[in-house]
């Protein structure tokens, strides 16, 4: 990568992040990134798209440090283990009402804020496919009664609800993937690693 390509990949990391460090940390992320892919001779487009990654890679994992920093391990403890209930109580009923190709993509779109071209790629599926699945999910829950969730579900496997509500309350979808790898019947499309979920992850 030549001096005018860093300059270009320096002010498009300063835009997405708003700050000068923190950019030049995501430039060197990135060019080490690029490197570690053999793709330093990459076109401005893709090295973007490597950077716009990284950048969100690196929220999320601060967004779990805050969560998990030493302030608030002893003040937060009770509210996550409710919260933890919460979401399995949630949960269970969820997977009473979705297939588990559909709870997995609607927690991946809706919770987890993916594309749907990223989920189709992790997955292994058309995005078509993905779509209607999501689509399909959403009209499912739409048609509920508030009544209907609030019934007491009925008894889950427990090693796979425990697997959903790490992930959401860790924010790790890969304990989501494990929970597709899992359920779903094993077939030529089976889901892909997350962490191969895109060249730049």
């Amino acid at each position: 990568m030549n001096e005018l390509e860093q300059q270009a990949l320096m002010k498009y990391c300063l835009r997405m992040t708003g700050d000068k460090w923190d950019a030049e940390d995501l430039v060197q992320d990135t060019i080490l990134k690029l490197m570690e892919i053999n793709r330093t001779d990459a076109s401005h487009a893709y090295q973007k798209t490597v950077a716009k990654h990284k950048w969100i890679d690196l929220l999320r994992k601060r967004k779990r440090e805050s969560f998990l920093s030493e302030d608030n391990l002893e003040d937060g403890r009770a509210e996550r283990m409710k919260a933890a209930d919460d979401f399995e109580h949630l949960l269970k009923q969820l997977s009473g009402i979705l297939t588990p190709k559909q709870l997995t993509i609607f927690l991946l779109k809706d919770v987890f804020s993916f594309q749907l071209h990223e989920i189709a790629e992790t997955l292994g599926k058309p995005e078509s496919s993905v779509k209607s699945l999501l689509f399909r999910s959403r009209q499912r829950l739409k048609r509920l009664s508030p009544e209907v969730l609030q019934k007491e579900p009925a008894d889950g496997d427990d090693e796979h609800i425990g697997l959903l509500v790490r992930a959401i309350l860790h924010h790790n979808p890969d304990d989501l993937l494990e929970f597709a790898k899992q359920t779903w019947r094993f077939d030529a499309s089976q889901p892909s690693c997350i962490s191969m979920m895109r060249c730049a992850a």
